[in-house]
């Protein structure tokens, strides 16, 4: 079986974050407090991946974003590897695809992230800003 890949997004307005609290059905991390973002598909290209379920997700467009880091986390899929990228500008307007809500989180609270793996890449987004 191939190792599961994800994107996942940062976005950032001001010194707050956003995050999603995922659906109580979902297979992955249900119902915890996360950065969203989705699976990747078959040959797809990270960046295309970020596009796509962006658009899924979050009805938005990325404008202005880069390459974060990429973690790994065993205990979901059999092995989950998430690259994450940060969003500094996007067109449209936010809207829950298929999250039970959307949370701005101010950076200071991050500890608020429930699934670790995501917690860990924004505090290394914070501190690429230092």
């Amino acid at each position: 079986m191939a190792p599961t890949e994800a994107v996942a997004f940062i976005l950032t307005n001001g010194g707050e974050f956003l995050a999603e609290r995922r659906r109580p059905d979902k297979e992955a991390y249900p119902g915890m407090l996360a950065v969203p973002g989705g699976r990747m598909e078959p040959g797809e290209r990270m960046e295309d991946t970020l596009i796509r379920e962006m658009r899924e997700e979050l009805s938005v467009l990325p404008l202005e974003y880069g390459y974060l880091c990429s973690l790994e986390d065993p205990t979901v899929y059999g092995g989950l590897t998430i690259h994450y990228y940060r969003v500094k500008r996007w067109e449209g307007k936010i809207a829950a695809g298929e999250a039970e809500e959307l949370i701005w989180i101010d950076l200071e609270e991050n500890h608020r992230i429930e699934v670790e793996i995501d917690q860990e890449a924004v505090i290394r987004m914070i501190r690429s800003e230092d």
